[in-house]
């Protein structure tokens, strides 16, 4: 039973020439490449969104106070 098995995923494997494996190796790894690419350019721009965010937070404190620390009121 147990050789029979075996003897069908023999049949069942088939033979990829060298180049053909060679192209599906990196096809696989440019699509990995170019997933963790999108992966990276996202991070990076969540990453600048709250630098900006921050920026601006500490923009609008400086513009809110004068050097005695006292805040003026905004409409």
């Amino acid at each position: 039973m147990e050789i029979a098995g075996i003897s069908a995923k023999i049949q069942a494997t088939e033979y990829k020439p060298f180049i053909q494996r060679i192209k599906d190796y990196l096809l696989g790894l440019a699509a990995t490449a170019i997933l963790l690419l999108f992966i990276n350019m996202v991070a990076a721009k969540i990453k600048a969104a709250k630098a900006a965010r921050d920026t601006a937070k500490k923009y609008k404190d400086m513009l809110n106070k004068d050097e005695n620390g006292i805040e003026y009121p905004t409409i």
